[in-house]
């Protein structure tokens, strides 16, 4: 059904546009994913090395580990 504001013939350009769009999307999720996951890992690293001395103060005080 045609209505007065259709416009013929942009079904290409459309699609072209949702592709970029979609393109740069994932784009910044990867670029999102890359920061972040360099931040987690030096956070969870940094917790990493406090955990031996943590299992041996619970283990000093009876409390297991």
């Amino acid at each position: 059904m045609k209505t007065p504001f259709s416009r013929p013939g942009r079904s290409g350009a459309t699609a072209i546009e949702y592709g970029l769009i979609a393109s740069l999307i994932g784009v910044a999720i990867v670029l999102g994913a890359a920061t972040l996951g360099g931040k987690i890992s030096a956070a969870l690293d940094g917790v990493s090395v406090h955990q031996p001395a943590a299992n041996e103060a619970m283990a000093e005080n009876g409390r297991g580990g």
